[in-house]
């Protein structure tokens, strides 16, 4: 198909985070199912899926392998009763699209146009792609900003096809709150004014009624409260937060020790690691060795378990009773909040933590949540965000993500330790905002 053949199947709906987009998509399902059309319904996040009626993740949805490589193919055969159910979808609707790697784009066109033997982009499917691409892109392991933009769905030949539509209005912060909203649009386009003078020169100012000394007493108070959190831009910096806020939880700590190894059928390979090197690693998306809990704190789910169920990557909940083998938690987002869940140990092993070998974890698939990481708070609404800088944020959206979690100014703190390319001069707070314009245009 050439990439100027325009092909009215498939749409992108864009929006800004709030704009109501995630109201649209269960709109169009429950209208259409009405009619008696069959409509699949998938996000790239966990978290966002649970919000999407029917939702499953788009691996879920299409058999996509971890990783994802430029040869990848979706694991499901043309002749299943899985690829019968797919000729039967009338609509596919795919949220946090911005986030989908073109690798996966690519790999569904042609999975559908295997299983129907249509030759026409995504075997002749409506789509309904949708997102926002100010929020974070593809994640790619030490990659320079072009191998990231090339990563994004924008960079598929099948792009052009798309018919583009605009949410415009956010509804997500109060109406009387404009001046905020007009404060993060231009934030997430890379149209705040930046300093041209040293120190800090090509930051953006941080508003000074945001920036506190203590962003932890700013937020939480004396009562930590599930509804509120702080991110930040790494993982290490989330994981002392956490220690640090536990410990002004009451009550008193159970600590839960992983079982580690490393995948390998090579004793000597194994010998090269010993237990206690494996129990200090705790890569991205996998929790500690060392896990502390106690009543009433607030964890996040680090897999997806049962996505009908509102047990997914992202999912936050709270300790409710602590078993031996077994946490008891409350459900405190998404469709399924307030129902009580049993969560078990599980077999964890990331699969691209960049190290020399895979490491495999027996652990219960929790982390603290009152702090997160920016990332995984994506496509999710606090009634107090906060936001703790030791350095500044590095990828496309991540200071737009963080800040549009939030409302209203009076609901966002800031706290930054001063750097190179951050910190307070004059009494102004500056930060860099890493914005790549190539992908907004």
């Amino acid at each position: 198909m050439s990439p100027n053949e325009f092909n009215p199947r498939l749409f992108y709906l864009d929006g800004p985070g709030g704009s109501g987009k995630t109201f649209t998509y269960n709109y169009l399902v429950v209208e259409l199912r009405s009619r008696g059309y069959k409509v699949a319904t998938a996000a790239w996040t966990g978290i966002a899926a649970t919000l999407l009626i029917g939702g499953r993740t788009v691996h879920s949805l299409f058999k996509l392998p971890v990783p994802l490589l430029d040869t990848s193919s979706c694991n499901i055969s043309p002749t299943s009763n899985y690829a019968a159910m797919l000729r039967e979808i009338s609509l596919f609707v795919v949220d946090e699209s911005s986030m989908v790697p073109v690798y996966a784009f690519d790999a569904i066109d042609r999975l559908l146009r295997d299983i129907t033997g249509n030759s026409k982009a995504f075997g002749g499917k409506v789509f309904l792609w949708g997102g926002d691409f100010r929020q974070v892109l593809p994640v790619v392991r030490h990659g320079h900003p072009s191998a990231i933009v090339e990563n994004c769905i924008k960079s598929s030949t099948l792009w052009p096809c798309v018919a583009k539509y605009q949410l415009t209005t956010n509804m997500r912060v109060h109406q009387d709150k404009a001046e905020f909203c007009e404060w993060l649009l231009n934030l997430g386009d890379g149209k705040l004014p930046i300093r041209d003078s040293p120190p800090f020169n090509g930051c953006i100012q941080i508003p000074g009624h945001c920036v506190m000394d203590s962003v932890v007493k700013s937020v939480f108070g004396d009562e930590l409260i599930h509804d509120r959190v702080i991110l930040c831009p790494t993982n290490d910096e989330s994981l002392k937060l956490n220690e640090t806020i536990l410990n002004l939880l009451p009550g008193q700590p159970r600590m839960y020790f992983s079982y580690d190894d490393i995948v390998s059928d090579d004793d000597n390979e194994r010998a090269q690691y010993p237990i206690e090197f494996l129990n200090s690693l705790t890569p991205s998306g996998i929790p500690p060795h060392r896990l502390t809990l106690k009543v009433g704190a607030v964890v996040i789910l680090l897999r997806n378990m049962n996505v009908h169920e509102g047990l997914c990557n992202g999912t936050r909940l709270q300790v409710c009773h602590m078993h031996d083998h077994s946490i008891d938690a409350e459900v405190l987002t998404g469709m399924k909040v307030g129902y009580r869940v049993l969560i078990p140990r599980i077999q964890l092993a990331p699969s691209d933590s960049g190290m020399p070998f895979v490491l495999s974890r027996c652990q219960f698939p929790l982390r603290l949540a009152y702090s997160m990481t920016i990332n995984k708070a994506q496509g999710q609404t606090f009634a107090k965000v906060g936001l703790y800088m030791e350095r500044p944020c590095f990828a496309h959206g991540q200071l737009y993500v963080a800040l549009s979690r939030a409302r209203r100014f009076a609901d966002v703190k800031v706290e930054i330790l001063g750097s190179t390319r951050q910190g307070t001069h004059n009494g102004d707070t500056f930060t860099a905002n890493v914005v790549y314009r190539q992908i907004l245009n």
